[in-house]
């Protein structure tokens, strides 16, 4: 039984990713003191540049960095066994948790858990309610898997806040089946579809969870809820059903709904989830983190349904060979029929790389050369250059930009950077 607060140093591997670098601010705001390593380290760059302000020191994870004798390491099920790192870590026996677990040291035994979970919208789900539990002067602590727009700033990454650690409001993470090793008070589940797991087995994953919950579990939002309208900065039907859900569950549990209702409309959103980035020249800007099938397709139809947008030009760069493989027909699909649908356009990039052991099957290019066949608004390009290059080619006044994708840092800063231009 490892006890944290015997712990004299915690060192987190892989602290850039969207998971590790909450649970890192949570170490340094329970007083514990907090190094990590990353293969994409970059000072400059978010959440990097955030972390080192409160004081964290952050390396490079090439086997480098020297452990102190008393460190516990933390890592996720994203880093592999062959990370220099996490071998150091082993070759110098030191104590070891998996992130799930790390999470579970410091939430209180007796705490109240709000854990909410699904294929997609959990990130929206989780950052909605936990700012609508704070417009209630609840004070809940926070872990949520991007930044909560309401809290973030050059300063604040604002994906998490410890307030009261007796009532806990979190994201769970299903891609590795990591939630079933939490017990919450109450749970919900946005929703169910192919991923990370196949469906039939999320399926089995989601109704062990939900066994697992010991008072509420919210996985259904009825009809007179599904009927109400609500005020919102959120685009989407996928973020309308985001926010019934919220609702949804704030009804359940008791909250004051008129009250529930003001903390949705005041809502800002949560970071690189249809995030508007800019307007320039009349051409909308959005970033989104749209990593999937459905996300794609949630986030793409979401703009199409905007009546003030004229076309619609999105852009793709996966973030892994394994899940770009498992989603390759439904991707198929999902762009044909945006393709069909809209006058814009869908450009695919490379496979982003990030290290580690890959098995190439179907690439991107392939794609591309299937959909081609059959399209002329299709396109593929190697880099950003050559990306803003098509920028000025084919995107004009009234049309939306969107860039989608979830590892890639140069995404983000690839829509800021067309936001900045001046014709």
């Amino acid at each position: 039984m490892i006890d944290i607060t015997k712990i004299e140093h915690v060192h987190f591997i892989g602290i850039g990713g969207t998971g590790m670098n909450g649970l890192a601010q949570l170490a340094i705001l329970n007083n514990l003191n907090v190094s990590g390593s990353d293969r994409k380290y970059n000072q400059h760059l978010s959440p990097f540049k955030e972390l080192k302000e409160i004081g964290i020191k952050i390396y490079v994870d090439d086997g480098s960095y020297k452990f102190k004798k008393n460190t516990l390491i933390v890592y996720s099920s994203a880093i592999e066994k062959n990370n220099k790192d996490l071998l150091k870590a082993n070759k110098n026996n030191l104590l070891k948790l998996h992130r799930v677990d790390f999470l579970k040291k410091i939430i209180p035994t007796d705490a109240e858990i709000i854990a909410v979970t699904g294929t997609a919208g959990k990130t929206t789900t989780t950052g909605l309610l936990g700012w609508i539990f704070d417009y209630h002067n609840l004070n809940p602590s926070i872990y949520c898997g991007a930044g909560i727009l309401n809290w973030k700033n050059n300063t604040n990454i604002g994906n998490v806040k410890l307030g009261n650690k007796k009532i806990w409001i979190i994201e769970s993470d299903e891609s590795d089946k990591s939630l079933l090793k939490l017990k919450p008070t109450h749970s919900i589940i946005t929703n169910i579809g192919n991923d990370h797991l196949p469906k039939k087995e999320l399926i089995n994953v989601f109704d062990k969870f939900k066994n697992q919950t010991k008072k509420i579990s919210h996985d259904k939002i009825n009809n007179e809820v599904n009927s109400l309208k609500f005020e919102s900065n959120l685009i989407g039907k996928h973020n309308d059903e985001n926010i019934k859900t919220a609702f949804s569950f704030c009804r359940k549990y008791g909250l004051e709904e008129t009250r529930t209702i003001e903390a949705i409309k005041l809502f800002k959103g949560i970071e690189r989830r249809l995030e508007k980035i800019s307007q320039k020249k009349s051409i909308y800007l959005f970033d989104d983190y749209a990593h999937n099938p459905m996300k794609i397709k949630s986030s793409i139809h979401s703009l199409i349904n905007i009546s003030y947008i004229n076309k619609v030009h999105a852009f793709w760069r996966p973030h892994g060979h394994a899940s770009f493989n498992q989603g390759y027909n439904e991707l198929n699909l999902v762009i044909s029929k945006f393709l069909e649908k809209n006058k814009g356009s869908f450009t695919l990039m490379p496979i982003f790389f990030d290290g580690g052991t890959i098995k190439i099957n179907k690439t991107s290019k392939d794609l591309y050369n299937k959909l081609c066949m059959k399209f002329k608004n299709i396109y593929y390009v190697e880099n950003y250059t050559s990306l803003k290059k098509l920028f000025f080619k084919i995107v004009n006044k009234n049309d939306a930009f969107l860039g989608m994708g979830a590892r890639d840092p140069q995404i983000s800063i690839f829509i800021k950077s067309l936001g900045e231009y001046e014709n």
